[in-house]
């Protein structure tokens, strides 16, 4: 738990044990779009859906977050969730619930616990974020990525967001997401053969 790393930062002497927690996540959901907006330019762009039909117009990526279906400002027949932003485009790509799932995900920017990448593959636990159950997947570790499959569609896999890796009560290492493949959840029994005929990203 957090309490117990900072004990035993605490006793190590790491001036991290005293430092306060200062996150966004403490500025309360009515006033986030206002500190955003106070600190960060925004451009208003294109709502599409994964064919690129346009539906609409967002007010700025930085206001929105993979997985958000409310707030969106968008009249449709049907929940719409954010799939996918993406900024070099400035738009932002809508799509139903089935579309935010994904079983493969690419991560980079490695940090592993012995120093050096593992020798792959490797049966592990993944955690996408620190919400979220871990869950059983196949590292295929890289000199400077690893491409990882789930065994079970993950939701809402977020690029910049972190992906910690575990065997049992073991941290082996853990990463940046840099993409998330989407995949529908029908397509769950297939990605399970190809894993075990050894499929690789």
């Amino acid at each position: 738990t957090k309490t117990e790393v900072k004990q035993i930062a605490k006793r190590a002497g790491l001036s991290i044990a005293f430092k306060p927690s200062q996150d966004i996540c403490f500025i309360s959901e009515k006033n986030y779009r206002a500190f955003l907006s106070q600190r960060l330019s925004s451009v208003p762009g294109e709502f599409v859906d994964a064919q690129g039909v346009i539906l609409g117009r967002h007010q700025g990526i930085v206001f929105y977050t993979i997985g958000q279906r409310h707030g969106l400002g968008l009249a449709s027949g049907k929940p719409l969730y954010v799939i996918r932003i993406e900024p070099e485009h400035n738009k932002i790509v809508l799509g139903d619930k089935r579309e935010l799932y994904s079983q493969k995900v690419t991560a980079q920017k490695l940090n592993w616990v012995a120093g050096k990448p593992l020798p792959g593959p490797i049966t592990a636990a993944a955690k996408i974020r620190y919400k979220s159950r871990e869950a059983a997947a196949n590292l295929f570790p890289k000199e400077d990525y690893a491409n990882i499959c789930f065994l079970e569609p993950q939701r809402a896999v977020t690029p910049g967001q972190a992906i910690v890796f575990y065997k049992g009560d073991e941290v082996l290492g853990g990463g940046i997401i840099s993409n998330g493949e989407i995949k529908m959840q029908n397509d769950r029994a297939k990605f399970k053969n190809e894993v075990l005929l050894h499929f690789e990203l």
